[in-house]
């Protein structure tokens, strides 16, 4: 399939209006994502929290090939995927990294569904999994302070699933790994504020 083609991934309304860093990691040198530090403040580890400030904003290294999860060029602070409380979905392969950190859906049970059926379901578990009035809290969850969804379609990818195949119906036009509908003007959804 063609990049053209490609539906861009559901969104839950749990972003948090990351944008791309134009300051590069130490380590690998590529450019990673701006977060703010409420989530590294969540993610890292307390026994890893030396050093880390409140009033900076983090970078988030993308690069999976990089052991660097957050940096800041400020005071120079470097925290590796070993200084997270859990597992980083785009830089570790084992099946029990999360997939949905707010709904603890592991690459391992996406894994096991292609296995038994040849696709997976994982968009729909994450619906079924929220009740109704509950939040995503993505933003304190995710290593990346965002949805997970772009990490889920990347992953689909490498597994060669097709994307269409796994939107639950109402992500298709506009709705929400949630199930729910983004109001209008708002950074959040109905289920995901």
């Amino acid at each position: 399939m063609n990049d053209s083609a490609k539906k861009p991934a559901p969104q839950c309304g749990c972003s948090t209006g990351q944008t791309p860093s134009h300051i590069a990691c130490p380590v690998c040198r590529k450019m990673g994502t701006t977060v703010k530090s409420v989530t590294p403040q969540h993610t890292i580890r307390k026994s890893a929290l030396s050093g880390f400030d409140t009033k900076l904003d983090y970078h988030f290294c993308e690069n999976p090939e990089c052991d660097v999860a957050y940096y800041n060029m400020q005071n120079t602070s470097v925290f590796t995927v070993e200084d997270l409380k859990n597992r980083v979905t785009v830089k570790d392969a084992s099946p029990e990294t999360p997939l949905c950190y707010c709904f603890k859906v592991l690459k391992r049970h996406a894994l096991e569904e292609i296995a038994r059926t040849g696709t997976t379901n994982v968009y729909q578990t994450i619906q079924e999994k929220m009740k109704p009035g509950q939040s995503c809290f993505c933003e304190k969850a995710n290593p990346r302070g965002d949805t997970c969804m772009k990490d889920i379609e990347a992953w689909l990818d490498i597994q060669g699933i097709t994307r269409e195949s796994n939107f639950p119906p109402d992500t298709q036009s506009g709705g929400n790994c949630c199930g729910g509908q983004a109001e209008p003007g708002s950074s959040g959804s109905g289920c995901c504020t």
